[in-house]
């Protein structure tokens, strides 16, 4: 038993034992690292579906907002008022030109006054916006 012993020993001390064991560390190393690389990514991954889905919730209640909003009355009045030009019953509509010779306080711009046109056409473009 004593050279069994002996031979154990050696072999346990040998150069081939040694390599033996360098090779089987890094398989198991190798494996160790790729799957915790796998996992990591796996998390990754995880942690940005999670904010697009957070992204996407939000996205959703403002569009559910907008929604509302837009089958609400006031949206309804507010677009048959600018794009239809309807009024309430009971309301007058006024109806205000932007003239391109009038200053915003309602006098006529010197390149009207100054022009060499009778004073009748400045009096017809001050008050019709015509030439």
């Amino acid at each position: 038993m004593s050279s069994g012993n002996r031979q154990l020993k050696k072999f346990f001390n040998s150069y081939w034992f040694l390599l033996v064991m360098l090779v089987i560390f890094f398989v198991f190393s190798g494996a160790f690292i790729r799957s915790y690389y796998q996992d990591y990514q796996i998390k990754k991954e995880i942690e940005d579906l999670q904010k697009q889905a957070a992204e996407m919730e939000a996205k959703k209640l403002k569009s559910l907002e907008l929604l509302s909003y837009f089958q609400s009355e006031e949206f309804v009045e507010k677009k048959a008022r600018e794009e239809l030009n309807l009024i309430k019953s009971g309301e007058q509509a006024a109806i205000v030109r932007d003239l391109e010779g009038v200053k915003k306080n309602g006098q006529p711009s010197n390149d009207v006054i100054k022009s060499d046109l009778p004073n009748y056409k400045k009096w017809w473009f001050y008050f019709f916006n015509h030439n």
